[in-house]
């Protein structure tokens, strides 16, 4: 099986009704479309009743958009001194080596921003611009791989980079945030592990996990050649209506992550990305659910529950302290500077 990239396949496959074809089309025109073999082993009901299904298959929904919805909800572009280069928080940077991924989650965040012409690797330009700019600027001391997915770009360029980012004196720490060991965990193995090591860094790799449907034996037997090379492994997930929005649900995600070997580290409130709004739940019903979580697993296996508050003030973790609901129904949130700002009430 290959990767599902059209409407046609879509349908071939029975993601699709013949029925929603129009509305679908209408969908791929505005947001990429790709689904891997692992993503439709792991589907085991054919609707949006399936947790992997909602996560990965175009549904009508994201033709709905509302005043509260972004092009670019954690203002990205507002942080980035260069391509490929958010510079957001002082003593960490992130790399977006690619805007392509394998598979395109329905709620990305930078769903504007991947895909399609989109679809490029840095040039080698480009990454001699970022590795100047990471010198110049010697409060960072972590760099974070992101994208689109930097793990799926090969692993000769992978390992070059690597090398590169590794040379820079005040660098001591590469951190790598993917989900290809669930989406397409054939392609980690001994070669990508070396390339990564070319950076002769601590690496921690943050795996992106929303349900405990995503560990089939293809994605354990990846998460083990990481494990077995030294690499230290954490989570993070998004809170998603319909799809992990259960205490009971999360909590069994979160322990089949700690079996595994990966520390529970974020627990993402979904951002107010174009498009989204069906996947979208308000914070209080959020925090209602993570302080049910809180009864479930032990403190080993509770991540972070955090906000990424729009306009890219930063992330926040959500508690009483930092969230209060305003006479109107909408909120507003506190940043880590102690300034409140507007967050909507989408379930109004």
């Amino acid at each position: 099986m290959k990767i599902i990239k059209n409407i046609p396949e879509l349908l071939a496959h029975n993601l699709i009704e013949a029925s929603e074809i129009a509305q679908i089309e209408a969908v791929a025109h505005e947001h990429s479309i790709a689904i891997t073999p692992e993503i439709m082993n792991s589907i085991k009901v054919f609707d949006n009743s399936d947790p992997i299904f909602a996560q990965y298959v175009p549904q009508k929904e994201e033709l709905e958009t509302s005043q509260y919805e972004f092009f670019d909800p954690i203002a990205d572009v507002a942080h980035s001194p260069l391509n490929g280069l958010v510079h957001r928080y002082k003593s960490r940077a992130l790399l977006k080596l690619t805007n392509a991924c394998p598979a395109y989650c329905r709620f990305c965040f930078r769903r504007e921003m991947v895909g399609r012409e989109n679809a490029k690797i840095l040039s080698d330009l480009e990454i001699d611009a970022i590795i100047q700019y990471l010198k110049e600027h010697k409060e960072i001391n972590e760099v974070i791989f992101s994208g689109g997915d930097s793990l799926a770009i090969g692993h000769l360029r992978l390992g070059k980079i690597a090398k590169a980012i590794g040379q820079i004196a005040n660098v001591k720490i590469l951190r790598i945030h993917s989900r290809v060991p669930i989406i397409m965990p054939q392609i980690i193995d001994n070669e990508l592990v070396s390339a990564l090591k070319e950076a002769n860094l601590p690496i921690f790799m943050v795996l992106h996990i929303n349900h405990y449907n995503e560990f089939t034996q293809n994605v354990k037997n990846a998460i083990n050649i990481l494990k077995q090379n030294g690499i230290t492994l954490l989570s993070q997930s998004v809170l998603l209506r319909g799809v992990n929005d259960d205490a009971q649900i999360l909590a069994d995600t979160f322990n089949a992550l700690l079996e595994n070997g990966i520390k529970p580290y974020y627990l993402h409130h979904p951002d107010l990305a174009r498009g989204t709004g069906h996947f979208q739940l308000n914070p209080i019903e959020g925090m209602e659910i993570f302080s049910q979580l809180r009864t479930l697993i032990s403190g080993l296996g509770l991540p972070k529950y955090v906000l990424d508050i729009p306009g890219g003030f930063g992330k926040v973790e959500l508690n009483n302290e930092n969230l209060r609901q305003k006479p109107d129904g909408h909120f507003e949130i506190k940043d880590v500077n102690f300034n409140w700002h507007q967050y909507p009430n989408i379930r109004l």
